[in-house]
C-alpha cells in the first residue's frame, strides 16, 4: 500500500524554530479523520500539539465494474476499499526528510548541469560553498534553535546526509 505523504516541507523549506514545526504539526493533526466532518463545515478546530498520531484514511485497492447508464452507454464504476491506519507524525516528518533529500540531490546535480561546473576544480570550488553553507546552518540549528529535540535530530540526520552526498560528489 503506497500512499502520498501528509507532510510538504518542499516548498517552505526546513523548519527553523519551533514555531514552525508547531505550524506544521497543527496541519499534520487537522487531517485526523475525526476531524473530515468539523473541516467540511469549516469548523475552528481544537488540536492537541501534545498528540503525534492521527487516524487516516488509506486506498488498499479498488474495484472496477461496466455498469449501464439510462441511454444504455456503458460507464466504469470505480469503488474504492479503504481501510483506516494510524500515522505518526514523526515518521511522516521523517519521510517528507527523505523525499527532500531526493529533491535537493537532484537539485544539485542539475544546477552543476546549468551553470557548466564540469571541471575538477569548479566542482571543488562549488562543493566548498554548499558545505559551508551546511556547516552554518547546523551551527544555527545546534546553537540557536529551539526545535524540539527530536526533530532537531531528525534535521541533525538530514544535514550530515546531504553533507556526505556533497562532500563525497565526484564527476
Amino acid at each position: 500500500m503506497k500512499r502520498k505523504n501528509l507532510l510538504d516541507i518542499s516548498n517552505s523549506g526546513l523548519p527553523k524554530s519551533q514555531k514552525e514545526i508547531e505550524a506544521i504539526k497543527k496541519v499534520f493533526l487537522s487531517k485526523d479523520i475525526m476531524h473530515k466532518e468539523a473541516l467540511k463545515n469549516n469548523e475552528v478546530l481544537d488540536l492537541d500539539l501534545n498528540k503525534s498520531k492521527i487516524q487516516a484514511e488509506v486506498i488498499i485497492g479498488k474495484s472496477v465494474r461496466i455498469v449501464h447508464d439510462v441511454f444504455g452507454f456503458e460507464e466504469e464504476q470505480v469503488n474504492l476499499e479503504m481501510d483506516c491506519i494510524e500515522i505518526d507524525f514523526y515518521e511522516e516528518f521523517k519521510e517528507a526528510l527523505e523525499t527532500l533529500f531526493e529533491n535537493y540531490c537532484k537539485k544539485i546535480l542539475s544546477e552543476l548541469d546549468r551553470k557548466g561546473i564540469y571541471t575538477a576544480e569548479s566542482v571543488e570550488g562549488y562543493k566548498e560553498i554548499k558545505l559551508n553553507k551546511i556547516n552554518k546552518l547546523i551551527s544555527v540549528l545546534e546553537k540557536e534553535s529551539d526545535i524540539e529535540i527530536p526533530i532537531k535530530i531528525l534535521i541533525q540526520e538530514f544535514y550530515n546526509k546531504l553533507y556526505d552526498f556533497i562532500s563525497n560528489f565526484k564527476l
